[in-house]
């Protein structure tokens, strides 16, 4: 934008009074100088400054200074300088695009690789969770059984303990009634040997009587069979002769019986 206060030469306005005055200015005054300062500040920069990065706004910022600078030196006010392109060679933009695209794709990787490793590490949180979550299950689990177990085994050792201390009173019941029995029988046993004793007592003094056992059980088996004889055929000398020999002469008796001896006996 040209000023139109009046700071322009008056030959120009002169010359130009009836139009024409901004386009002479723009091609002989602001061009030339915007071309210059092109040259100046772009020359401050590398080709690919421009293609990449803020480069463009710093060299929009000092071209649009400078320019305003000496254009009000000359009664132009500049009130705003935009740079709307910027065209390096083909030659430096292709390599230098191909550089950043690649850049991006990098970055671009370097962002999924990101995600990836987010994702992995959410997944390796969740399954984490998930573990311990059963491991706390399980420990809640042991803990439960554990408890019942002792509650049982609790249970198990009263109830043991009770049929222990059953036990041992039916054992001491026992024991006092085996005594009593022992006892009794021991009691009972004196008595029936006192009985025997005295039912022997009798029999001993009548075999003593006789003089020894053999004598007493010749007479009691002479006893016992006497009835039952009614007659008897023998010789003196047979062991029925023998009885009656005994009868005869009580102190001599046969040791050795006769062979030829005969006994008939007739017996009901």
């Amino acid at each position: 934008m040209v000023d139109r206060s009046g700071k322009a030469p008056a030959d120009l306005r002169a010359v130009f009074r009836g139009g024409g005055l901004i386009e002479y200015l723009e091609e002989k005054v602001i061009l030339p100088y915007a071309r210059s300062y092109c040259r100046l500040v772009g020359s401050q920069y590398a080709a690919r400054d421009f293609i990449t990065g803020d480069t463009k706004l710093k060299f929009q910022q000092e071209f649009e200074r400078l320019l305003r600078k000496q254009c009000k030196d000359q009664g132009i006010e500049i009130r705003q300088a935009l740079v709307r392109d910027i065209e390096p060679p083909q030659a430096i933009k292709d390599p230098i695009n191909d550089r950043e695209i690649a850049k991006e794709q990098i970055l671009q990787y370097d962002q999924q690789i990101l995600v990836a490793h987010t994702q992995a590490e959410l997944t390796t949180q969740e399954q984490m969770a998930d573990q311990n979550k059963a491991i706390g299950d399980a420990n809640r689990q042991v803990v439960t059984i554990l408890k019942k177990a002792e509650q049982e085994r609790g249970v198990a050792v009263t109830k043991a303990s009770q049929a222990l201390a059953v036990a041992r009173l039916r054992l001491d019941a026992a024991q006092k009634e085996a005594d009593a029995l022992l006892q009794r029988g021991q009691a009972e046993a004196a008595v029936i040997v006192l009985q025997k004793e005295a039912e022997a007592k009798p029999l001993a003094q009548q075999v003593h009587a006789f003089g020894d056992g053999n004598a007493y059980a010749q007479y009691f088996f002479y006893q016992k069979m006497a009835g039952s004889v009614k007659s008897v055929m023998t010789t003196t000398d047979g062991p029925f002769g023998e009885i009656f020999k005994q009868f005869a002469q009580p102190s001599t008796m046969p040791t050795k019986p006769h062979n030829d001896a005969k006994v008939t006996t007739t017996a009901n």
